[in-house]
């Protein structure tokens, strides 16, 4: 049924036949435009790329073919064509043309409905500045959870036996219960006992007032009432039980925090080289100095940051040994001092680890240990003579002759040479070397900035990369939700971007939709007329054909042929493929008729599929041009009715499973 299904589309949606032909330096493009339109008068020029021309032909006007491709082979020396072949409409464009007709009843029905468009476009951009402020989001959830606590509503229940028994047994009143009453008679004696949950500021005055309240309504009647104010006294300040603190109790509280903010300045790191993200920047034309030194810079802010707000709490505290008498000064310094030399040594531990959660773990547990152990170290010396620092400085001294030394001025001089081979080169990795925390708009400006575009023109330029890359819907969205087709286009963006003389793609097209795919075609042609040099590797024969003027196959590492693919097709792909569709109806001899017809024209055929009336061959193509095959099958569709026939060149997948079964027969 489906092949049915696929010869229907093919017939009913697709675009006719494409005739593409390999050029001649000499070729005289205008003459071969004349003669196609002489013979086909509405056929397309399809693309003008490199060493290649192609054509769309109508299938309806299939019975002029002979006629054209007669003339083509009679006059091709003097057209500059070195070669010519045809095939048929694939079925991805069969899909590209119901596309396109879904996108314009989509577009109609946008303009009757622009009110609602609009408000759904402002409902989308709201939820999408909710969601790039997720972690605040949580931040507030959570402590509305925390401090928006209430009363639950309260029941009044009477307790037979110990009321101290029941509330300790029972969690529930242990947990929220306010106050409580216990009421002993003894013969003319009554006995009142107010409990009252101290945990409430405010639940000593409350359970007073309510008894209060009990025995006024019980003598005045039940409207009578007792209306209470309170403000309690602020709690005593027990001087003697404070405890003078030391500073060396202060820097063990204070390096588990610090600990945990040094640990984070490897997060960043690891995951840029987890993900490529640092390669591709270097490919970009990053100096590697300026990489680290940027990194380096902004980690400083930020910690200088979190060492004000230090500062704001050793003020809070009391703390005047730090803060006293411009000690703040002297304080602000023994932390930048700290940061400065901790810092780069995050980004050394960070080459360890290649996941950013474990890097992050382990350095702040090594931070806060090492800090520790600095303290105990420095404690126990003060116990050894004074002899102590001799020893120590000739450890260091030999520690230091341990390391081997490096020519700084080679290696500078290394850096520049590669800056000037990366700054040429675009790059677009099979991986995922995005950071996810960027939007699509903000990836493309960070590199178009490193690629060296002219600040204004920055604008403009993104837009123009959004606009074909078809993703403008997507462009403000964080690149951690796109999907694996919009990751990619996003990466051969970044690599088409700049004034790069060679671009590498490496799979481009991997996870795209057909149409997706089609859009980075055409913008990967675009950025090729214009001069670059673009080299792509991939496993889709359909996209080198479609992208490549100059193709290699290469088979268990081994390159097996080079040359256009027109060339290819004719050199190692002398085969034909055909396809017809017979109406059989009630005559069932019709088919075998018509198969005694192939054999008979086209000697050392070979049936591929024979299935409801679709029967299809593989057809040696030498001794046979193309206006011969449309001609017997021109005649074969007035004998036989055929619905339709199809005739194709030999595709490049089968010419690379060809090359890799014959590479496995020989093994």
């Amino acid at each position: 049924m489906s092949v049915t299904y696929h010869v229907f589309f093919l017939i009913d949606l697709g675009a006719g036949y494409h005739i593409v032909m390999e050029r001649e330096p000499h070729c005289d493009l205008g003459k071969i435009c004349a003669i196609i339109e002489s013979h086909i008068p509405d056929a397309i020029l399809e693309s003008y790329l490199g060493a290649e021309l192609s054509f769309i032909l109508p299938k309806e006007h299939a019975h002029r073919f002979e006629a054209l491709f007669n003339d083509l082979e009679m006059k091709k020396g003097e057209l500059g064509v070195a070669n010519f072949g045809a095939s048929i409409t694939t079925m991805e464009e069969v899909f590209l043309k119901v596309n396109k007709l879904a996108d314009s009843e989509m577009e109609i029905r946008s303009i009757q409905s622009s009110l609602s468009t609009t408000q759904r476009g402002q409902n989308r951009n709201q939820s999408r500045r909710v969601f790039r402020n997720h972690e605040g989001l949580r931040l507030n959830e959570i402590a509305n959870i925390k401090f928006n606590t209430g009363l639950k509503n309260q029941e009044l229940q009477e307790v037979q036996g110990n009321v101290m028994k029941h509330i300790k047994e029972s969690k529930e009143y242990r947990d929220f219960s306010l106050t409580a009453f216990s009421i002993e008679v003894e013969k003319n004696n009554t006995v009142f006992t107010i409990f009252f949950n101290n945990e409430a500021y405010h639940s000593a005055a409350t359970s007073l007032a309510v008894f209060d309240n009990v025995l006024f309504m019980s003598l005045s009647g039940a409207n009578a009432s007792i209306k209470v104010s309170n403000k309690p006294q602020p709690l005593p300040h027990y001087g003697s039980n404070i405890v003078p603190t030391n500073g060396s109790q202060v820097v063990l509280c204070l390096a588990f925090g610090l600990a945990v903010v040094i640990g984070s300045f490897c997060l960043q790191t690891v995951t840029e080289r987890a993900t490529n993200a640092k390669h591709i920047q270097f490919v970009s034309g990053v100096y590697l100095l300026t990489y680290w030194l940027s990194a380096l810079l902004w980690d400083l802010i930020y910690f200088s940051i979190a060492c004000c707000f230090l500062l704001g709490v050793f003020i809070y505290c009391g703390l005047d040994a730090f803060v006293a008498d411009f000690h703040f000064l002297d304080t602000m310094m023994i932390f930048m001092l700290y940061g400065w030399s901790v810092v780069p040594l995050m980004y050394l531990g960070s080459l360890l680890f290649s996941s950013s959660t474990t890097a992050y773990i382990k350095l702040t547990l090594f931070n806060y240990f090492s800090t520790v152990f600095s303290i105990v170290t420095h404690i126990i010396m003060k116990f050894y003579d004074n002899d102590i620092p001799d020893f120590t400085k000739t450890l260091m001294n030999n520690i230091l002759m341990v390391l081997p030394s490096y020519n700084f001025a080679m290696s500078i001089s290394k850096f520049f040479d590669d800056y000037e081979i990366r700054s040429r080169i675009g790059y677009c990795p099979q991986s995922d070397p995005m950071l996810g925390h960027m939007t699509g708009r903000e990836v493309l400006i960070m590199y178009a900035r490193l690629r060296g575009v002219p600040e204004p023109d920055i604008g403009m330029y993104v837009e123009t990369f959004l606009y074909s890359m078809h993703m403008e819907t997507h462009a403000d969205k964080l690149v951690c939700t796109y999907s694996g087709g919009n990751k990619g286009k996003l990466n051969t963006a970044i690599a088409l971007m700049g004034k790069s003389s060679v671009v590498f793609l490496d799979e481009p097209s991997t996870g795209m939709d057909p149409v997706a795919r089609r859009h980075m075609w055409d913008t990967v042609t675009g950025i090729c007329n214009s001069g670059k040099a673009i080299v792509i590797s991939s496993h889709s024969m359909e996209e080198c054909e479609a992208l490549c003027t100059r193709l290699a196959i290469m088979v268990k590492g081994k390159f097996k042929c080079l040359g256009s693919p027109r060339h290819l097709k004719n050199k190692f792909g002398n085969i034909y493929t055909l396809t017809a569709k017979i109406n059989i109806g009630d005559n069932e001899d019709k088919l075998e008729q018509f198969k005694e017809f192939i054999e008979t024209n086209f000697p050392g055929n070979i049936i591929n599929q024979d299935h409801h009336g679709i029967i299809g061959y593989y057809i040696p193509s030498k001794g046979i041009c193309w206006g011969k095959v449309f001609h017997i099958m021109e005649e074969a569709k007035t004998l036989f009715n055929l619905v339709d026939y199809f005739i194709s060149q030999i595709t490049l997948e089968q010419i690379f499973l060809t090359f890799a079964n014959i590479d496995k027969a020989k093994k």
